[in-house]
């Protein structure tokens, strides 16, 4: 099968073993936003583009008088976007796509996930997943200080904005972690909570900030060795103590394991413990200096990792 034909294929129709008949290359670098019945998303080849069509998809507004009075090409570009038809069902995969909800019920299949009422995202039985490493924040920090959002979207200009192109097209390192963002490798299932809190995912991220998924790995390797709740309260950043069902849940999920090694090896994360030191040394954000250090070196790993974890799922999966 040619990625064409799989692309074309709707949203529930799309099966494992056609997936792992496309060409290794293809399977490795395959955007599960492509998760959707909007053809005209399909079918763009544009990664730059592409990135923020779905970004503008997903964004939410809260004072719209104020955004378009400060940001008024971000307001223009995003209003434009989320009015046309052609990209209505462009999903946030972690949790929404069908297909990456088949993969996660055959790579984690002696977990049962699908059954742990702990790990069920909605009703009809989907598995709460996350997408473990943010490019917006590598993206903010690539251009040079702490941009917004709103700010990325200016720039961009609906494609006319060449600055903000050229920028991320010269670092090699960035242009490919954003080719990654939204492939296997860089997805995992992850306990919900219920609203107004949500899952692991969002609270996490507010722990790391940045939205590192090595930050989150070193916290739960401090848990499985102290058995400790205040860890997971630090984690999942419960300042006052009213995410008791959340840390319930995260215990649930993490037990479920055993300890930290089965948890790393279960969860494919081999290359993430090997490096994990690592990581931390660089992460773009001196908390410390408050300045940024490293960026470079940091994404350049980091798309090792995401890759090498890819490609154990892929053997999995084509092993299964």
């Amino acid at each position: 099968m040619t990625l064409e034909e799989f692309n074309a294929k709707r949203r529930k129709e799309r099966k494992i073993e056609d997936f792992i008949s496309l060409k290794k290359e293809e399977q490795l670098y395959y955007d599960f936003t492509n998760d959707t019945n909007s053809s005209k998303y399909k079918e763009n080849l544009d990664i730059i583009n592409k990135y923020f069509i779905y970004r503008a998809r997903h964004t939410k507004i809260d004072n719209i008088a104020l955004f378009e009075k400060n940001h008024p090409k971000a307001y223009n570009y995003i209003s434009n976007i989320q009015e046309k038809r052609e990209y209505d069902g462009i999903y946030d995969p972690d949790s929404n796509s069908p297909f990456l909800q088949e993969i996660y019920n055959k790579l984690w299949y002696n977990y049962q996930l699908d059954k742990k009422d702990y790990m069920k995202y909605s009703n009809d039985g989907f598995i709460s997943g996350d997408t473990m490493t943010s490019f917006a924040t590598s993206l903010n920090i690539s251009l040079g200080g702490y941009y917004t959002s709103a700010r990325c979207f200016d720039e961009y200009d609906g494609g006319k904005g060449q600055k903000i192109i050229n920028a991320i097209l010269s670092n090699h390192n960035l242009y490919e972690f954003m080719k990654l963002y939204h492939t296997i490798g860089n997805f995992i299932p992850v306990p919900y909570g219920p609203e107004p809190y949500y899952g692991f995912n969002v609270n996490r991220s507010n722990f790391g900030k940045h939205d590192y998924f090595h930050l989150a790995l070193l916290k739960i390797k401090e848990y499985y060795k102290n058995r400790n709740d205040e860890i997971l309260k630090e984690l999942l950043n419960d300042v006052d103590g009213k995410k008791t069902a959340l840390i319930s849940n995260t215990k649930a999920w993490l037990n479920e394991f055993g300890d930290y090694k089965t948890f790393v090896i279960d969860n494919y994360l081999q290359d993430y413990d090997k490096y994990l030191n690592k990581l931390n040394k660089l992460i773009p954000w001196d908390e410390g200096k408050r300045k940024y250090k490293n960026n470079n070196k940091f994404l350049k790993l980091q798309c090792k990792i995401i890759k090498r974890r890819s490609k154990r799922m892929l053997k999995k999966l084509s092993k299964d």
